[in-house]
């Protein structure tokens, strides 16, 4: 999901959200990233504990238009310089629980 964009995961009754993977970076050229401009493609960082936190074990999640400020992210190797155009990843699954 590009940044800017709300974010929603719902599920169907008698099911709750199950967060498999997030990643904040440029992954690949694609919706949110229409050029690979500045030799930064693949750049990312693991988010997966905060989308966890906020959307696992819920039956729907939203987040109002998300930017990058949302998530608290640790300076690595693997990340993306603060000043470049990142994006959200979310890879996510409805399971029967409660």
């Amino acid at each position: 999901m590009c940044f800017g964009e709300d974010f929603n995961a719902q599920c169907s009754r008698g099911e709750i959200i199950l967060m498999k993977s997030a990643l904040l970076g440029r992954m690949k050229v694609g919706k949110c990233l229409e050029t690979e401009s500045g030799g930064y493609m693949g750049c990312q960082q693991n988010v997966i504990h905060q989308m966890d936190n906020l959307c696992s074990g819920k039956n729907r999640c939203s987040l109002q238009k998300v930017v990058k400020r949302d998530f608290s992210v640790e300076d690595t190797d693997d990340a993306c310089p603060e000043w470049l155009f990142q994006y959200l990843q979310v890879n996510y699954e409805c399971i029967r629980g409660t």
